[in-house]
């Protein structure tokens, strides 16, 4: 039976990988998925030639350990098996990539996933692969089919809702969500600040959470109290490690998002998913969440906490905690709430310290008056991309251009007049299509721009576009 569900699933893989796509891109996934299954199954077949039939039991182990394996894959490939559709007009792929390639240091491509969940994400599959301990097959693939070093390649999908396919503007959410990429650059960094704070908050708390292990011991016929007590006390040391650590990958994030594009990541958000939000193990609440960026903004780049416009992305109902319907399966969330609203606040300023060495191109106070020509040109309907100079011509203008793009939208009046212009005032549905069209246009431009000036001959000590820049 285990055989037969190894075969089919083989067969199935290959199915999909044999299609037409309009993209190689996927072709990488399949075959690394492949190379996992084939291992697996020659594990279930040298087990099964080692043993003597009428000893079946001795092979219980393994079986076990391939079923599992199996399942994985069959997991992993429901992320894969639908991507990239021919009919799906997602030209901004290309430009993303571009970014993201430069902002995670190793060759991207990217494939896209319609979500019938309203959500937004992005999947590293070699991030994916290593964390199940398939990192090897993973780098044999892309050895095989990639001109770049295995471990500096991978293929991101992007989960995006289905209802939303021509909002370019929502692309803002693409720099938190890569933002735990970049998380794992410096992960011993601030595993050390998570573990220091919440020491530190378990000290500030310790009655509260000796009130709840008390009331949650379980004692069964034979249990003692005392084991009965340390089982109720390990099981909530897992549950609030886990919990701390997601909160944190959140903030960390939240706040890559705001180095790149601003509060346009929260208005983005806003449309998605954040709102005020109610906590879970593993979300902060959207309140706290956005208490910490506009903190960060206001400390870290005044010249935009300064700016109306910005700052009335930070407004928000002011619903505290204890006025939200948590369901039953919060209650310990709830509990535990206050002391990882004390980790995530005081993680700000050492996270900052960490942030610094992510490049922002939004972080000096000159961007306003590169915004306002962006403005300007967005207003004429003119592509975005032609206001920039050639210094600007790189990969992290991609997330400038996502944010003048916001703020632009975000200006009830100059939209509205916008509007008008083009238009109707009162159709801002259309209004805003012309605007996401025009960023498009943008991105894919700049692009292009780069690449092309990148492809042609340059005479010694000529720069080219974004050279002086890093870019």
């Amino acid at each position: 039976c285990l055989k037969a569900r190894i075969q089919s699933l083989d067969r199935e893989i290959k199915r999909v990988a044999d299609k037409e796509h309009p993209y190689t891109e996927p072709d990488t996934i399949y075959r690394a998925l492949l190379r996992v299954l084939d291992s697996w199954g020659t594990h279930f077949d040298e087990a099964r030639d080692l043993v003597p039939t009428d000893t079946d039991s001795m092979l219980d182990p393994v079986f076990k350990r391939v079923a599992i394996e199996v399942d994985k894959v069959f997991r992993v490939f429901g992320l894969a098996d639908r991507v990239d559709s021919a009919r799906i007009p997602f030209e901004i792929l290309r430009s993303l990539a571009w970014a993201a390639t430069e902002l995670l240091d190793e060759q991207c491509k990217i494939v896209v996933r319609l979500d019938t969940a309203y959500n937004y994400s992005i999947t590293s599959f070699r991030r994916m692969f290593e964390q199940l301990n398939w990192g090897k097959f993973w780098a044999e693939t892309a050895e095989n089919h990639s001109d770049s070093e295995p471990r500096k390649s991978t293929v991101l999908v992007l989960g995006f809702p289905s209802p939303d396919a021509s909002a370019i503007l929502l692309h803002a959410l693409a720099a938190h969500e890569l933002g735990h990429e970049i998380l794992d650059r410096y992960h011993s960094e601030i595993e050390r600040i998570r573990v220091r704070l919440l020491n530190d908050a378990k000290g500030v708390y310790r009655d509260q959470l000796e009130e709840y292990i008390l009331d949650n011991m379980r004692r069964g016929g034979g249990v003692s109290r005392d084991d009965a007590y340390e089982k109720a006390r390990q099981q909530l040391e897992v549950r609030l490690d886990n919990a701390c650590s997601k909160w944190i990958s959140e903030i960390w994030s939240d706040l890559v998002a705001i180095r790149l594009v601003g509060p346009a990541s929260l208005a983005a958000f806003d449309r998605v998913t954040l709102n005020e939000g109610s906590p879970s193990d593993s979300h902060p609440s959207g309140l706290l969440r956005r208490r910490v960026a506009e903190r960060y903004v206001r400390e870290k780049m005044p010249h935009i906490a300064e700016d109306p416009i910005c700052s009335s992305v930070f407004l928000s109902p002011a619903t505290s905690l204890s006025e939200r319907q948590l369901s039953p399966s919060s209650q310990l969330l709830k509990t535990l709430y206050p002391l990882l609203d004390y980790v995530c606040t005081r993680s700000l300023d050492p996270l900052s310290n960490v942030l610094d060495q992510v490049a922002s191109p939004i972080g000096n106070k000159s961007i306003l008056a590169k915004v306002e020509r962006l403005e300007e040109f967005l207003d004429n309907l003119a592509p975005p991309n032609a206001a920039l100079g050639k210094e600007d011509i790189k990969p992290s203008s991609f997330w400038l251009l996502i944010y003048a793009a916001w703020h632009f939208r975000l200006s009830e009046l100059r939209f509205q007049s916008f509007c008008a212009k083009h238009g109707d005032s009162a159709d801002r549905e259309m209004g805003e299509a012309a605007l996401c069209n025009l960023l498009l246009h943008g991105v894919k431009s700049l692009e292009l721009e780069y690449q092309w000036d990148r492809s042609q001959p340059h005479t010694p000590g000529e720069p080219q576009f974004g050279a002086a820049h890093g870019a």
